[in-house]
């Protein structure tokens, strides 16, 4: 009699795993159709009550009107011919999953006859309820190239987002949050040194970044490698700033939404830029953590 109970306690337990993991197939699928056919009902009706869109080139929309208001100014702005997503990996961090993937989005501008394109990489972000049910917390994309069509759009600057850089961070109450701060100072240090041989010290070796305006960087050599040449040509920076906004698990995977903040003065060359990204760290055997995988946007 036992053992026919807890038989049966594992056989519910299987199939409520099961069933969520279908149901987050379907809440894909229906992502991508509903961008497609641009159906503003049918994507809203994914968002979490506090769902942040995360684009490249803008500032970041918060909260499930301002996400649905995002997406009916998009679908009014281009005609969206073809959406295609292919998803790479799925990350389970605690009550979370992680997809990451790569895009291509086929469009034509308003009051234009040509089709463009382009292509990217993208985060989103699934909540799991005790139920099994799921809702989007996040959507991040980036592109893997310039697009000026895209980068220059004045199509949402009258939307109201906001700088994540100017929100409040988590605070350092917690070992998770000291070991997330400890990664930012560590980069921003580097940085703000000129010390671009060492930026690569916080991806772990089978780490992936997706930085904006290129194709992905696969292992730590390769992110060294870009960041040597990335960084090659930057100014002296007189500011910078990450810092994270949001936390969640510790082991093996812990995610964080940040933001950065950098300024510079060099004569003729001075400016500001501001960003925002996911950031997903592993933790090592020696309990350290570090970057897994990456994807950063400019907010402008």
């Amino acid at each position: 009699m036992v053992r026919s109970i807890v038989v049966g306690m594992i056989a519910a337990c299987m199939g409520g795993a099961a069933t969520a993991e279908v149901d987050l197939s379907k809440l894909r699928a229906q992502i991508e159709r509903a961008v497609e056919s641009e159906d503003l009902s049918a994507i809203t009706t994914v968002f979490g009550p506090e769902v942040r869109i995360m684009p490249e080139y803008q500032k970041t929309m918060t909260g499930p009107d301002h996400a649905a208001l995002y997406y009916e100014t998009l679908f009014d702005g281009i005609d969206i011919n073809l959406f295609d997503r292919t998803l790479t990996e799925t990350i389970p961090i605690d009550m979370l999953k992680v997809d990451i993937g790569a895009f291509t989005l086929n469009y034509t501008a308003a009051q234009s006859a040509e089709a463009k394109e382009g292509s990217g990489h993208y985060f989103d972000i699934w909540e799991e309820s005790a139920a099994g049910d799921y809702v989007l917390i996040a959507q991040a994309w980036n592109f893997d190239s310039v697009y000026t069509e895209i980068r220059e759009t004045t199509m949402f600057d009258t939307l109201p987002g906001i700088h994540l850089a100017f929100t409040p961070s988590v605070p350092v109450d917690s070992g998770a949050a000291f070991d997330h701060l400890a990664v930012n100072l560590y980069n921003d240090a580097a940085m703000i040194r000129q010390q671009s041989d060492i930026l690569y010290h916080v991806y772990s070796e089978d780490a992936v970044m997706y930085p904006h305006d290129s194709g992905p960087k696969v292992g730590q050599e390769a992110i060294k490698e870009f960041l040597e040449d990335y960084t090659s040509g930057w100014p002296s920076f007189d500011y910078i700033k990450t810092a994270s906004h949001r936390i969640e698990g510790t082991e093996p995977y812990a995610m964080s939404l940040i933001s950065y903040n950098l300024r510079w003065d060099s004569l003729d060359n001075s400016g500001v830029s501001i960003g925002k990204g996911i950031r997903i760290m592993k933790r090592n055997e020696d309990g350290s953590l570090r970057t897994y995988r990456l994807i950063s946007m400019h907010d402008q």
